[in-house]
């Protein structure tokens, strides 16, 4: 076996990761790179939001819908909590949660095993201007949507 080319090889090996652990912790143009500066959260403390719906005096569906929401504090997600009429608690999820999607945009979740509810919306002027979806597994039920506005409030 000739140990050049394996040297060689090793050599070219060990400057392509290096070229990759460089290329990796490169900051990003959009990040600060003041020492000591911090990072701004998409949402900084909890965010409290009464819900209410579009037509929801002539849509019964709207009942299945949370009517109260609270955002926990994340970067680019976070935990969710909700209220709800009857027949709807929060313990019908098994998950919840907020993500950025877009901009302003978020989308909010409270899934279980085979329903859920999905809020896409724009958060601006301490407002929530979206859409609100019944999710369900079930073949042949139809899912709601409506329209959503959400108006913040100071937390419990």
């Amino acid at each position: 076996m000739d140990v050049i080319p394996l040297a060689r090889a090793r050599l070219r090996f060990q400057a392509l990761a290096t070229v990759a652990v460089i290329a990796c912790a490169r900051t990003p143009s959009n990040t600060s790179t003041v020492p000591g500066a911090a990072s701004v959260s998409l949402i900084s403390e909890p965010e409290c939001y009464n819900l209410s719906y579009r037509d929801s005096t002539a849509d019964s569906s709207s009942r299945l819908f949370p009517t109260w929401i609270e955002l926990f504090p994340g970067l680019d997600s976070g935990a969710a909590t909700s209220r709800y009429r009857a027949p709807m608690t929060e313990a019908n999820w098994t998950h919840s949660g907020w993500q950025k999607i877009a901009g302003d945009s978020l989308e909010i979740m409270f899934t279980g095993t085979a329903e859920g509810i999905r809020i896409h919306a724009a958060r601006l002027n301490n407002s929530l201007s979206g859409r609100a979806t019944w999710l369900t597994d079930l073949v042949g039920i139809s899912t709601p949507s409506l329209e959503l506005i959400g108006t913040r409030e100071s937390c419990p």
